[in-house]
């Protein structure tokens, strides 16, 4: 069956993506809300650090975190995918990608999430370059 595309928000950032962003508000037709955050341990190679640095090619990384969401929401049938991606200097703690998606069932939210964070990591253009002590 051909879903159709669900509603897209993706974004990418330097600064904090807030604790308390609530999650999107459900659709007509929204049977799950699901939200993933991605955090900095506070450890990299088993040695304590304090932040870590992501270097970001912007315009090329938005374009495919855009593509990425669009397909995968569709594949899985989403109504909606937001996707926020921080770079530059990130402190342990605080959130890498926050990633909310909106689609009538569990399971459908759940494999969509799961989809979006493994393809994003292989195939957007934004690397994990420094570990601070």
């Amino acid at each position: 069956m051909q879903h159709p595309p669900p509603l897209v928000d993706a974004r990418l950032t330097e600064e904090p993506i807030p604790p308390s962003l609530p999650s999107p508000p459900p659709l007509n037709e929204c049977g799950a809300v699901l939200t993933f955050r991605r955090v900095v341990r506070g450890t990299h190679e088993g040695k304590p650090i304090s932040a870590v640095r992501y270097e970001v090619y912007e315009k090329m990384a938005l374009a495919k975190i855009t593509e990425i969401a669009e397909a995968l929401g569709r594949n899985h049938g989403a109504l909606a995918v937001t996707v926020i991606h921080r770079h530059g200097v990130i402190r342990v703690g605080e959130t890498v990608v926050y990633v909310a998606v909106r689609a009538p069932t569990r399971r459908a939210a759940v494999g969509c999430v799961d989809d979006i964070i493994d393809v994003m990591k292989r195939d957007a253009p934004i690397w994990r370059v420094e570990a601070m002590p």
